[in-house]
């Protein structure tokens, strides 16, 4: 995996200066309904060079934008939130990206590796009803040399996580805590 990821990583200095969601809008009453109605209004609110027009949040079916591993990894700050399932694969790659990562909190879901994940260590963490989405995008959008530095301590420290995971070691890890559960593990999962 990190041969293959760091073909797509683009470091630090080199990324756009934006924030960035790509993902489908299921319901108007979703999560990410609201991040794009908000993140319209922060477009034209935020200060100037802390977010204002650097907000890149769309659903590609809407605006035909899709977004591949060079888009996130290519730009300052990444969305994660989840739709009607967890955004597993989303989160993992965009942890694997390089950038910082904006988590919005979910209470429905989570995977085999969210407890290895810090906030403010790992990802900056966005309260589910995204009453501090501003601060965060206002927080990752300074330039200072010293927030810089922290974001990009957190990024890799984010990569470090999602790297050190492999397939065996954590079908090894969910056969224990079934065993620990359940008093076995079930047959059909694999050694």
């Amino acid at each position: 995996m990190s041969a293959a990821s760091s073909a797509w990583a683009v470091p630090w200095e080199q990324k756009r200066d934006a924030v960035v969601w790509r993902g489908h809008v299921m319901s108007n009453a979703s999560q990410r309904s609201r991040l794009l109605q908000l993140s319209a209004a922060l477009n034209r609110s935020l200060p100037e060079g802390l977010g204002r027009g650097r907000l890149d949040i769309a659903d590609p079916r809407l605006h035909g934008r899709m977004a591949g591993p060079v888009l996130l990894s290519g730009s300052r700050a990444v969305v994660a939130i989840d739709g009607w399932a967890n955004e597993w694969n989303g989160l993992f790659f965009k942890l694997l990206g390089g950038s910082a990562v904006l988590w919005v909190a979910s209470d429905r879901f989570r995977m085999w590796y969210h407890h290895e994940l810090v906030p403010w260590e790992h990802y900056i963490p966005v309260r589910s009803d995204m009453s501090d989405l501003a601060d965060r995008i206002m927080y990752v959008m300074d330039h200072s040399q010293a927030r810089n530095a922290s974001l990009q301590r957190m990024a890799a420290a984010a990569r470090q996580v999602v790297l050190r995971l492999s397939v065996r070691a954590e079908i090894a890890r969910l056969r224990a805590h079934l065993q620990r559960r359940c008093g076995r593990a079930p047959s059909h999962i694999v050694r």
